[in-house]
């Protein structure tokens, strides 16, 4: 592990993702096909171990890390079931009853 905050750079993160055993993007970059990829660096997909998996909380469409991920062979995971698990979460605190949750997740993976 690491215990200091490291500068985003191609360098820096080909340094630290051969050790990544999951790479999570919580940034808005992905959000719109117009600022995909707009990192400060790429991400060096291909610095990640075979058994690495990169997940996105976006979740209206595939990013292009998630792309690369996808290209490389790794397993990919974007943000639609965080999406829902808060939105069932949000709706048992609001209401006290337990929301259809299958059919909520089938909604997003249906969704266009």
């Amino acid at each position: 592990g690491w215990t200091s905050a490291r500068p985003w750079t191609a360098e820096a993160l080909g340094e630290l993702l051969p050790s990544c055993d999951l790479l999570v993007d919580c940034t808005s970059a992905g959000l719109d096909a117009a600022t995909d990829g707009a990192y400060p660096a790429p991400v060096p997909v291909d610095a990640l171990p075979e058994t690495a998996t990169v997940a996105t909380l976006v979740y209206h469409r595939e990013t292009a890390l998630l792309a690369a991920a996808t290209a490389r062979g790794l397993r990919t995971l974007d943000g639609g079931p965080m999406l829902v698990d808060q939105g069932v979460r949000a709706f048992e605190l609001w209401t006290g009853v337990a929301p259809p949750a299958e059919v909520m997740y089938r909604s997003i993976e249906t969704t266009p």
